[in-house]
């Protein structure tokens, strides 16, 4: 996963420009599509993994003692990926406070657009919490419909995102406002990539409840996935405003 992720930002570094007037920029799309399909293949194969844990007993356990050693895992998980974004975040702030030149809020980042991804989201993660609660509650179509609003909402939000990106991509952002452009598309990306991730792994799970899984008590699973959605979206709440309102 960590290879496919540097060729898929390798194959955004050594573009070339299109026009030599006006300066346009354009990825090398081979080694993106090679970072993409190598994604995806990883998750696939992330997915097949059984994750089987050992649960010793026999040693101390303090003071995680009612957290599964699974749980505990994801929240690892979790925490490395908070010292990954906030190196992103914090590396944002040193841009912004060493660029006179920032434009204001509003003028670069539709703030539009800013609230519709963070509006789908927001909601997003409600649609998560209902596909837990629909396995709780043994509801097998509530569940297969909420995994599916997740989806949906997911691809929404990329949706959304990508066509920012082109607008951006077609004014020239990257001629006219160098630090603020790269400092967005590389946290945005790296976002979107999460979500994306997350957006696989939906699929997954929405595969397993149409053949009856997760409502039998068995729906450890989909808390995990809900853990790792619900962070992807607190993470966005964070740059929504760092990006289109400040």
């Amino acid at each position: 996963m960590a290879f496919a992720t540097f060729i898929f930002f390798l194959g955004l570094t050594i573009g070339k420009p299109a026009n030599p007037q006006p300066v346009s920029y354009q990825p090398f799309w081979p080694l993106i599509a090679d970072g993409v399909i190598l994604g995806i293949i990883s998750l696939f194969g992330y997915s097949r993994e059984t994750f089987t844990v050992h649960e010793d007993m026999q040693v101390e356990s303090w003071p995680f003692k009612q957290v599964p050693n699974m749980k505990l895992g994801i929240w690892t998980f979790l925490g490395a990926e908070v010292i990954f974004f906030g190196v992103l975040i914090g590396s944002y702030f040193f841009v912004r406070t060493n660029d006179a030149a920032w434009p204001p809020a509003g003028t670069l980042f539709d703030i539009r657009n800013g609230f519709a991804m963070t509006l789908v989201l927001l909601t997003s993660s409600l649609t998560a919490i209902m596909a837990l609660a629909s396995a709780r509650a043994g509801n097998r179509s509530g569940l297969i419909a909420s995994l599916g609003g997740t989806l949906i909402l997911g691809a929404a939000f990329l949706y959304i995102k990508a066509g920012e990106w082109f607008s951006l991509g077609g004014n020239h952002v990257f001629q006219n406002y160098s630090l603020p452009a790269t400092s967005y598309f590389i946290t945005t990306g790296t976002h979107g990539v999460h979500v994306f991730a997350g957006m696989c792994m939906t699929v997954y799970l929405l595969a397993n409840a149409i053949k009856g899984k997760y409502v039998n008590g068995d729906h450890t699973t989909l808390e995990h996935f809900g853990l790792y959605w619900h962070f992807v979206d607190i993470v966005w709440v964070f740059l929504f405003p760092l990006f289109y309102l400040i």
